[in-house]
């Protein structure tokens, strides 16, 4: 589980949170509940995007409204600007350059 936060303001109900989530069931789910969204994505899919050069997927989700809403979801790759900034958790840029083995 990947939980992040962004804060708009001082108090703990001007957060906004999104989380993505390993789960059990069959087809990628979207959850909205309390300034909160809950992406739950199947387990073979999970499995299988982490541990490949997949960067992303994405699918239509019924809302169960009779409406649809798009949802895509990317790796975060390392930055290229030499920043450390918000790098701990992203995955490794494909794009960067790396020394030549002997």
């Amino acid at each position: 589980m990947v939980t992040e936060m962004m804060e708009f303001g001082p108090d703990p109900s001007d957060c906004f949170r999104y989380c993505l989530e390993k789960s059990a069931l069959p087809q990628l789910t979207v959850r909205f509940e309390g300034n909160a969204i809950r992406i739950q994505v199947p387990q073979a899919l999970a499995e299988e995007w982490t541990g490949s050069n997949r960067v992303g997927f994405g699918e239509k989700v019924d809302t169960g409204k009779g409406r649809t809403i798009d949802v895509l979801v990317e790796k975060d790759f390392r930055c290229l600007d030499g920043s450390d900034d918000n790098d701990t958790d992203s995955y490794p840029n494909p794009n960067e350059k790396h020394p030549e083995k002997c």
